[in-house]
């Protein structure tokens, strides 16, 4: 754990020496805000506050999401709120479980194809091409679903 900013000073000494070309470093109080929504089932945002610009808010479960850059206190609030709705109205449908799967494969996947990439072996061509049209045809059926999209009348 970093307790001081000496540590700080010799972790981005040694990121430099390793080749790192910008660190930028901001005093501020980067803050976890935990919400639970059901059993097992929470959804979490980090945040920083600082005089300064450059704050930041992301959502980091159970989706992963860069929300955006809050001006104030009053946006920060304002915007988890928003996004928070949007999970309370969702956990109330009976295909949350579903997007819930999807969105774990898709992380799997997000992986997957990092891996192929920082990998020291090459992933073979044609491979990589199949994956390619086939992540394409996902989001024209995402697309399409979005497009198709009716009231959830099955909420309980």
């Amino acid at each position: 754990m970093f307790t001081d900013r000496f540590s700080v000073d010799i972790v981005n000494n040694i990121l430099r020496q390793k080749g790192a070309v910008r660190i930028k470093s901001f005093n501020a109080y980067v803050n976890i805000a935990t919400f639970v929504l059901g059993d097992n089932f929470e959804v979490q945002y980090v945040y920083n506050m600082k005089e300064e610009e450059n704050n930041y808010l992301e959502r980091v479960s159970p989706v992963p999401y860069y929300i955006g850059a809050p001006v104030d206190g009053d946006a920060v609030v304002d915007m988890i709120m928003a996004d928070l709705k949007s999970f309370e109205e969702a956990f109330e449908s009976n295909n949350f479980p579903i997007y819930m799967e999807l969105c774990e494969k898709s992380y799997r996947a997000r992986r997957e194809i990092e891996s192929l990439l920082l990998d020291e072996d090459y992933a073979r061509k044609d491979d990589l091409v199949q994956a390619n049209y086939l992540l394409d045809q996902l989001l024209e059926l995402l697309e399409d679903t979005a497009d198709d999209m009716i009231p959830d009348e099955t909420k309980h």
